[in-house]
């Protein structure tokens, strides 16, 4: 309970702010997805919610991921693992359309869905 709560506080909070300093997005808007991860993403906005989660403690809906700064096509951003917390990750858009995206100890691919 506590952690949805967390999580409502968290959506609530980056919705509120999205809305007043929406960075371009530039081609992130849609679904993304990757076998690595429990879920995909659904981006409107600098926000990404989870759709088709997999993950216990994951519901669709949940915010997974924060997009904080995009500078041509890398972008650096927050998102919830796995492990119930939230990581620093970098990436980047290729001339392929994917996502190349990495938490420093591991890397992942995210195509549009």
């Amino acid at each position: 309970m506590t952690r949805t709560l967390i999580l409502l506080c968290l959506w609530l909070l980056a919705s509120a702010t999205a809305c007043a300093h929406r960075p371009p997005l530039d081609g992130f808007d849609g679904t993304w997805g990757s076998p690595e991860l429990a879920y995909e993403i659904h981006f409107d906005g600098p926000i990404g919610v989870a759709v088709h989660a997999k993950a216990a403690g994951v519901q669709d809906g949940d915010p997974v991921f924060r997009l904080l700064s995009l500078d041509g096509t890398r972008f650096t951003a927050r998102q919830l693992f796995a492990d119930g917390g939230w990581h620093n990750v970098t990436g980047e858009r290729k001339q392929d359309g994917k996502l190349y995206c990495s938490d420093g100890a591991k890397s992942w691919v995210m195509e549009r869905r």
